[in-house]
């Protein structure tokens, strides 16, 4: 039976260990999350300022499908952080966001990296995975674009207004892979 706790796992690949955050991870995410270059095309672009950023982890804390603190397994560094939410039994689906990682690994392929572990994880449990990126976020967008997405209408599934959705199926996923 698909719940949230199926999604309360840690996950790894040869470059990175996906662990469940715990509240030990403040400090190191936010030596990352202080760049304020890191939200500049966010929504929230004050996501840097220490009680901005406070609120975002603790809310990642409560999160019922879980947030992953992204560790660089060669430095052994906190580079991130990323999470499900939204789970959706009846179709079933999940959401991936909230993610952001160390602008030093930015263009070195970690975020594509860090997606195909999640993927890779999530199609074992969902049929499709939606995510939601700020309509000037055009970084995300582009770094998005890297899969086969599909754009979504706006409707009741967006969280925010002048957000963009995007829905990715599996039978896509597996295509792309193979």
């Amino acid at each position: 039976m698909l719940t949230v706790e199926t999604f309360k796992v840690n996950l790894e690949s040869e470059r990175f260990h996906l662990l469940q955050t715990q509240p030990r991870h403040f400090d190191a995410l936010y030596q990352v999350a202080s760049d304020p270059e890191l939200w500049a095309q966010h929504p929230q672009s004050d996501r840097w300022k220490p009680d901005v950023f406070k609120r975002f982890f603790d809310v990642g804390l409560q999160n019922p499908e879980g947030c992953f603190t992204i560790v660089d397994k060669g430095s052994g560094e906190v580079v991130g952080s990323t999470r499900f939410y939204g789970l959706d039994v009846l179709e079933p689906s999940i959401r991936l966001g909230y993610s952001f990682i160390a602008r030093s690994l930015w263009g070195g392929g970690a975020n594509q990296a860090v997606k195909h572990i999640q993927l890779s994880f999530l199609f074992n449990h969902v049929n499709a995975v939606y995510f939601e990126i700020g309509e000037q976020n055009i970084r995300s967008q582009k770094a998005l674009a890297k899969f086969p997405v599909e754009s979504y209408p706006q409707d009741e599934r967006a969280i925010a207004v002048g957000n963009l959705l995007y829905r990715m199926s599996r039978d896509a996923y597996l295509e792309m892979m193979n």
